[in-house]
């Protein structure tokens, strides 16, 4: 059958949703970058030509070392949050919306603007911002009292440099979303299925409401909520390891409808916080999980 969403399943792939991301130029970009990093990064200019950024050449982000020197590089001169992935603001466009209007106005403009145009930018000046943290506040305080729920992912991969924990959530859906794919394994969400995994081709065979993953070996273990489990040459199940990267082990449970976006709120309160003391706006933006 073909891939839900595609025409010809062969050529599908698709990785996890690009993550959303606050930044603030707390400083000048530099002109010159640091000289361990002259021959992989690339300047960004805007569209009149000012240097506003640079970022690292692809395929150098997979060298030993080089992300966490850049990251720290980067750190002095533009802060950066990271918020989650873009679906989960669709989720919480759609919830922000059943409130009263009126409460929400700048909030819902930014969802808005961010859904739009994500890929390029979106500026939220000083102003906004101000009334922005009243009305994160506001949906913060509804969530609180919201007895729905909404499902994460548990990263139980913890060691010394990492803690177990929430690693990706989302809202029940309304429609399928893929969240990663290969032409020949696909991770979905459904409604009333949970998180699924299909398999196979050119027929796939369908695996419902997936609760663990454990990629320690190969094959790689998949459970479901009633207890069964079957396997997956490590392979196949490349579209379950972008799902947590860095994770070999995790499972799925339900969640608090505020823990969704917990993140998202997190995120904003610092971010706002930085801006208000500079005195100056905020970006948001996407970036692949891959970058």
């Amino acid at each position: 059958m073909a891939v839900p969403g595609q025409t010809e399943h062969t050529a599908w792939l698709l990785l996890p949703p690009a993550e959303v991301v606050l930044s603030a130029a707390i400083a000048p970009t530099p002109d010159i970058p640091l000289a361990s990093l002259r021959d992989v990064v690339v300047p960004i200019h805007d569209a009149a030509g000012e240097l506003i950024d640079w970022t690292l050449a692809p395929g150098e982000i997979q060298r030993h070392g080089l992300a966490h020197d850049y990251a720290s590089w980067r750190q002095t001169w533009r802060r950066t949050w990271q918020v989650g992935p873009i679906t989960n603001l669709v989720s919480l466009r759609a919830y922000v919306r059943e409130l009263d209007a009126d409460l929400v106005v700048d909030l819902d403009d930014v969802l808005a603007r961010t859904l739009a145009a994500h890929d390029v930018g979106v500026w939220v000046p000083l102003d906004q911002l101000v009334r922005l943290r009243d009305e994160l506040a506001i949906t913060r305080l509804a969530l609180s009292v919201d007895d729905r729920t909404g499902v994460g992912i548990i990263d139980d991969m913890a060691d010394a440099g990492r803690r177990a924990g929430l690693a990706r959530t989302w809202a029940e859906p309304t429609t399928e979303v893929i969240l990663a794919a290969t032409p020949e394994t696909a991770v979905m969400v459904r409604p009333k299925d949970d998180l699924v995994v299909l398999h196979g081709g050119p027929e796939f065979a369908s695996f419902d409401h997936v609760v663990s993953v454990d990629m320690r070996n190969d094959p790689v273990i998949i459970g479901d909520a009633a207890g069964q489990s079957f396997t997956l040459a490590a392979e196949l199940a490349r579209p379950l390891a972008w799902l947590v990267p860095q994770s070999l082990y995790w499972h799925v449970r339900a969640i608090p409808i505020a823990a969704v976006w917990a993140a998202w709120f997190a995120a904003w309160d610092e971010a706002i916080g930085v801006a208000h003391d500079l005195e100056i706006g905020l970006t948001v933006s996407s970036r692949s999980s891959f970058e």
